[in-house]
């Protein structure tokens, strides 16, 4: 979790999102922005259950969330057992995972990734921050730059995704 502050000092909101889901993008939009950090904890970490504030997080669509989540625990072994959310070693995809996984971070405010840039700037324009009228921000690349590894599922595959996500990719309009 990494809880940023606006010019004010005063605490601007908390964020903490899953792997695979453009955290360094947010992140370096923030920093461009100039919003100060005032807690840096592990990105990926869960939120805090005793922090106040408004929590922000990142979702990212299960077809292409659930290929990148497998390859990144495979290659980051280190760092996907130090992330508060147990990611198993192999993510199936006929249990709920993303499901659960996105809604261990319990957050008051979920961006999806496919909607970045906009769904950021909304973000901060309904919290009073003007990143639109930043120069620095302009100059900022609006590209996520995620791969969409979901696009090579099979028929099979998409569909046993579907089913076992169906709930979280309703609430969050992914058909």
């Amino acid at each position: 979790m990494i809880s940023y502050r606006d010019q004010d000092n005063s605490l601007l909101f908390h964020f903490a999102a899953p792997p695979c889901t453009a955290v360094d993008w947010f992140q370096r939009a923030m920093g461009v922005l100039g919003f100060e950090i005032i807690a840096n904890k592990f990105a990926y970490a869960v939120f805090d259950p005793d922090a106040e504030g408004l929590r922000v997080s990142l979702i990212r669509n299960p077809y292409d969330w659930l290929p990148d989540i497998n390859e990144f625990t495979r290659v980051n072994r280190r760092v996907a057992s130090e992330i508060t959310l147990c990611i198993p070693s192999t993510v199936t995809i006929t249990n709920n995972y993303a499901t659960a996984a996105f809604s261990a971070y319990a957050a008051d405010v979920c961006l999806r990734v496919e909607d970045l840039p906009w769904a950021f700037l909304e973000l901060l324009d309904s919290i009073g921050c003007r990143a639109r009228e930043s120069a620095m921000f302009k100059k900022f690349p609006m590209q996520v730059g995620l791969t969409h590894p979901g696009k090579s599922l099979s028929a099979a595959q998409r569909q046993r995704i579907y089913e076992s996500e169906r709930e979280f990719m309703e609430r969050y309009d992914y058909w």
